[in-house]
């Protein structure tokens, strides 16, 4: 579901459901290395809000609490607004775990910046 009047044109080209999520999480470019916001995601990408601006082709790592560095590519572009594809899709499993808040529960109560979307708000496509 578009967030506010944005209008979502990459619908067609996605291959999997998409959830929406929130979370900040390690980010890594070229050698820099911040915090992002992860606005949605599904098994094979996510969007992401940045705060370098990245171009189409582009590819950087996220790290998420529990995880190892997940390698990424940027499929579309708007302003700091990205549509990233993963270089390996996740497994059901670790998706499933993503959204039910397992991954974060495991960092601890200090490193949790998530929140929680439910099953009402996957996205068919």
């Amino acid at each position: 579901m578009p967030h506010g009047n944005e209008q979502d044109q990459e619908v067609g080209r996605r291959r999997s459901k998409r959830a929406l999520f929130r979370a900040e999480v390690a980010f890594g470019h070229k050698g820099r290395r911040c915090r992002i916001t992860i606005l949605d995601i599904s098994l094979h990408g996510l969007k992401i809000r940045a705060i370098h601006k990245l171009e189409i082709g582009d590819e950087f790592w996220l790290k998420l609490p529990g995880l190892s560095p997940l390698s990424a590519k940027v499929s579309w572009a708007r302003d700091f607004v990205l549509g990233c594809e993963f270089r390996e899709s996740l497994h059901p499993a670790m998706f499933e775990a993503i959204l039910d808040g397992r991954i974060f529960e495991e960092a601890g109560p200090d490193r949790r910046t998530k929140t929680r979307a439910d099953n009402s708000h996957l996205i068919a496509i």
